[in-house]
């Protein structure tokens, strides 16, 4: 913290925000036309000029294909000197243009192995307040003998292959070979070594900071959870009885995790307000830019599988045409991005405060009408107010359950988009949910054959009271 008190990442962004704003940079005429329009003179334009950011685009898609041609004025506003100056230097093509962090790689040590992972300026979790998208990475000792990660490889690939479908275990198997192909190259230099196995993501939802998405996925099901746990099991630790003082000194010798901010939820957007024109032309959102970016962090830690990397998803705002290796998004998460696609909408022609500003009126804007559109999310509203109806206020997310109190409890008819969106979170939290909501969303879901008796229940939960 500064001497005011402030996060220093915090402070650092409030100044790259305004370094935005007040940017004179003359935009090159190439930027202003979709890459799929250039003339001969456009393209000799881009591939010319000195920031390098069409150049920086395709290897990023080489490395991760859903990122699209619309992210290339972003690339050029964060390659601009003094705006990022991190991201320039993790993006900046070294001697055989190729992206130096991009492929599988180690360190000689523990200790050395935070700059072997990512170029020195990204600040830590604790520095922000907000969200915004993370790089995360485990770093493990490995090489002349057997050691953390070749017993960790080989136990994740047995339960891989004992309890995972067959989906699962083939895009295990692209790790697993990733993996042992840069462990054996490590093992021919003849010294023992740290391999470096990176990750990157977005924290998704209001309120929510880069910590609690980090927890949330060392303990989920996912490859980064389940191989981050055999890592640990490895290194000599009981991840299901220590606590976690115990646990992090019985693994601390023999491995580390290093949780790095890529970038704030707070320049995320004033980029998206200074750079997103062409996303609008387009048709898209905010979300689609927040995507693109994901996809750059992926690539340019070399987080995706193929290169060791614990990203099974392809990332970017293209991820879609990729089939099997797209993200699904649950409703909690589709709800945010929502309305923040609408926001983004509605204060075109703004800076970040416009699109905050636009962002809290659409919150406020009953849900029932802001997602008339949307099937599911309105199957998921009937679901929630028979919650409501049961359950009350512990429904709610704990802040609104609160605010609430004295107050009579949200309906279908008034609840707005934003606490709709919050309750969806906090149903998420809670296991599994009413069994009661369950039976509403699947009478409104043409999709799933209700037998009679349950469709009978679900009409009787609907219309009473």
């Amino acid at each position: 913290r500064d001497s005011s008190g402030a996060l220093r990442g915090d402070v650092r962004d409030a100044e790259r925000v305004k370094r935005l704003l007040q940017d004179t940079a003359k935009i090159p005429e190439f930027l202003t036309v979709p890459i799929s329009d250039w003339n001969e003179d456009k393209k000799a334009a881009a591939e010319n000029d000195p920031f390098k950011a069409f150049a920086i685009l395709r290897k990023i898609q080489k490395r991760v294909p859903g990122v699209s041609d619309h992210s290339l004025h972003i690339i050029w506003r964060l390659r601009q000197p003094g705006v990022c100056d991190e991201f320039r230097a993790l993006s900046d093509l070294d001697d055989n243009d190729e992206l130096p962090y991009a492929s599988f790689r180690g360190a000689d040590s523990l200790g050395a192995s935070a700059l072997a992972f990512l170029s020195d300026g990204f600040l830590n979790f604790e520095d922000y307040s907000d969200g915004g998208i993370y790089v995360s990475a485990f770093a493990a000792e490995c090489g002349v003998d057997i050691d953390v990660v070749e017993v960790a490889l080989d136990a994740f690939e047995a339960d891989s292959k004992a309890t995972q479908c067959t989906a699962t275990q083939a895009t295990d198997a692209i790790f697993i070979k990733a993996v042992r192909k840069g462990v054996e190259a490590a093992r021919r230099m003849g010294r023992k070594r740290v391999a470096i196995f990176p990750y990157a993501g977005i924290v998704d939802g209001d309120g929510r900071v880069h910590k609690d998405r980090y927890e949330e996925k060392v303990l989920s099901e996912q490859l980064f959870g389940r191989f981050g746990r055999q890592l640990v099991r490895a290194a000599g630790g009981d991840d299901e009885s220590m606590s976690e003082k115990d646990l992090i000194a019985a693994v601390e010798k023999k491995m580390v995790v290093h949780n790095r901010v890529f970038m704030s939820r707070r320049l995320l957007t004033a980029l998206a307000m200074e750079g997103g024109a062409v996303y609008r032309r387009a048709g898209k959102g905010i979300t689609a830019v927040e995507q693109d970016l994901e996809g750059m962090a992926a690539a340019l830690i070399g987080g995706m599988i193929e290169t060791g990397g614990l990203n099974v998803a392809y990332t970017g705002s293209q991820a879609k045409r990729f089939q099997g290796r797209s993200e699904v998004l649950n409703d909690a998460h589709f709800a945010v991005r929502f309305m923040r696609d609408v926001a983004f909408a509605d204060a075109a022609g703004g800076d970040a405060a416009a699109f905050e500003k636009a962002y809290k009126l659409v919150k406020k804007l009953l849900a029932k009408e802001l997602f008339s559109r949307e099937e599911r999310m309105m199957q998921r509203l009937a679901a929630t107010s028979v919650l409501l109806k049961e359950e009350g206020l512990a429904t709610l997310a704990k802040a609104d359950a609160k605010a609430f109190r004295k107050r009579p409890c949200p309906t279908y008819d008034t609840i707005d988009a934003g606490m709709f969106s919050r309750a969806l979170a906090a149903e998420n939290g809670r296991k599994g949910g009413s069994a009661s909501a369950k039976l509403v969303r699947d009478f409104f879901d043409p999709k799933v054959k209700q037998s009679k008796k349950n469709k009978r229940k679900a009409k009787n939960i609907i219309f009473s009271g």
